[in-house]
C-alpha cells in the first residue's frame, strides 16, 4: 500500500522538488531538459486536479558547441549567446575579464570589451566573468544574431591564467528552428463566477537554477493546493525566461484575456537563502526594499494594490522577513509584462545573489526546507489576507 502525498506546505517535500530540478541538467528553453521539465510542471499540477492547456511558440534557437584551453588545460566555456555564429578555430583571441551582468542582463563592461576586441581585428574574444564565487555567469539574452565575432565566456577564477598564458577556441554555432511550450492549469471552484487567483512562474533558465527558477515553481504548488477548491486558480508556467523579452510569457501574454482577482507572479529566487560566513546555516536572504538599486543579495518583492487592502497582506509576509515595495515605479523581469499586461493587483518577486545565473545555483547554495516552508506559508497567508476582503 503507497503511503499518501505529502503537503506542498512541507518543506521536505519542497526541497525535494527543487533538488529533482536542479539535477534535469540545464534547463535552457527549446532543449531536451525544457520540455521535461515541462510535462514535469504538468503532471505535479495535474495531480491537484487541475485541467491543462498547452500552448506551442516558435523561436529562432541558438546552438553552440566551444572548447577552450588555457595553457593547454580545458576550462569550462560557453558561448555567448547569439553574439555571432559560424565555425572557427583559434590561438589568438582577445582576452578580457569584466562583469558579465548588470543584474540578468549583458553589462556595459561586457559590451565594451567586445567593441575593443572588435576594433582590434581579433578573430574572436574569450572573457572571464568576474564574480564573487569565480563562476561562469550568463547574461539574458535577445534572440537576434547581432555580430560577426564569436564571444566565449568562462570562470572568473580563470581570469589570472587567461591574462597570462597561451589560450586556444575551438568554436561553432548556428541558429536552428526551437520550440517550447506554456502549460496553463486551470483549477475550478464552488465560487465559479468569482475573479480568479492567478499564479505565475517562469520554467527556465541557464543552468540547474534551484533558488531562480525551483523554488518559485515548488511554491507555485503550495499556493495552487491551498486554493484549489476554495477559490478559481489559473497557474501560467512559462519557458523562455532567459531569451529576451521572455518569450515565454510574451507570447502567453498576447492572447491573455484573464481579469484576475490577484496575480502572483513568482519570479527570480522566491525562497532564497544565503550563509553569513561558510559555515552558517543558511538564511532566507535580506529584503531589499530600494526599487532603483540592484544588491549582490537580496530578495525583493513588488506589490501594486490599493492601500486600504494592504495591512493584512503586509503582515504576513513580514514573517518571512520580506518589505515589500507598495506601488512601485518601476518592475523588474517579467514583472513588468505582467504589470503592462492587466491593472489587476500584483504581486512580483525578484532575487539576486553571487550564484545567479551560474552552475553555483544548486539546492545546498541557496536554498532550504525551512526557506521554502516558510515563504510558501507566508505568501499563502498574504494571498487569503487579501482575497478575504473581496
Amino acid at each position: 500500500m503507497t503511503s499518501p502525498q505529502r503537503s506542498w506546505a512541507d518543506g521536505t517535500r519542497l526541497y525535494e522538488f527543487v533538488e529533482k530540478y536542479a539535477s534535469m541538467g540545464e534547463h535552457r528553453v527549446g532543449t531536451d531538459v525544457d520540455h521535461d521539465t515541462n510535462a514535469l510542471f504538468a503532471d505535479e499540477l495535474t495531480r491537484l486536479g487541475a485541467g491543462i492547456e498547452y500552448q506551442r511558440f516558435a523561436f529562432d534557437r541558438y546552438v553552440a558547441d566551444t572548447q577552450v584551453t588555457i595553457g593547454g588545460a580545458p576550462v569550462e566555456s560557453d558561448a555567448l549567446y547569439y553574439q555571432s555564429v559560424g565555425t572557427l578555430e583559434t590561438d589568438s583571441p582577445y582576452t578580457a575579464a569584466v562583469h558579465a551582468t548588470d543584474g540578468d542582463r549583458t553589462s556595459h563592461d561586457l559590451d565594451a570589451a567586445i567593441t575593443a576586441a572588435d576594433n582590434a581585428g581579433s578573430p574572436a574574444a574569450v572573457i572571464a566573468t568576474l564574480n564573487p564565487l569565480g563562476q561562469l555567469v550568463m547574461p539574458n539574452r535577445y534572440p537576434t544574431v547581432v555580430g560577426r565575432m564569436p564571444v566565449v565566456l568562462v570562470p572568473g577564477r580563470v581570469a589570472d591564467d587567461l591574462a597570462s598564458k597561451p589560450v586556444h577556441l575551438r568554436f561553432s554555432a548556428e541558429t536552428i528552428a526551437g520550440s517550447s511550450t506554456n502549460v496553463i492549469a486551470t483549477f475550478a471552484a464552488d465560487n465559479a463566477d468569482a475573479e480568479p487567483l492567478l499564479l505565475a512562474t517562469p520554467l527556465s533558465g541557464w543552468f540547474g537554477c534551484a533558488a531562480e527558477r525551483a523554488t518559485g515553481i515548488a511554491v507555485a504548488f503550495a499556493l495552487a493546493e491551498r486554493f484549489a477548491g476554495r477559490h478559481p486558480v489559473v497557474v501560467v508556467g512559462a519557458p523562455g525566461h532567459e531569451i529576451l523579452h521572455h518569450i515565454g510569457l510574451q507570447h502567453y501574454l498576447r492572447t491573455f484575456d484573464i481579469d484576475p482577482a490577484l496575480i502572483v507572479h513568482l519570479g527570480a529566487n522566491v525562497a532564497l537563502g544565503v550563509r553569513k560566513t561558510p559555515d552558517a546555516p543558511l538564511e532566507l536572504a535580506p529584503s531589499v526594499t530600494d526599487p532603483h538599486h540592484i544588491p549582490a543579495v537580496g530578495r525583493s518583492l513588488f506589490v501594486r494594490m490599493d492601500e486600504s487592502r494592504y495591512g493584512p497582506v503586509e503582515k504576513a509576509l513580514a514573517t518571512a522577513g520580506l518589505a515589500p515595495i507598495l506601488n512601485p515605479p518601476k518592475w523588474f523581469g517579467e514583472g513588468e509584462l505582467w504589470a503592462d499586461a492587466s491593472p489587476a493587483p500584483l504581486m512580483s518577486f525578484v532575487g539576486i545573489t553571487p550564484a545567479f545565473h551560474t552552475p553555483a545555483d544548486t539546492p545546498d547554495n541557496t536554498t532550504s526546507p525551512e526557506a521554502l516552508a516558510t515563504v510558501a506559508r507566508a505568501v499563502g497567508t498574504a494571498v487569503e489576507n487579501y482575497l478575504d476582503q473581496s
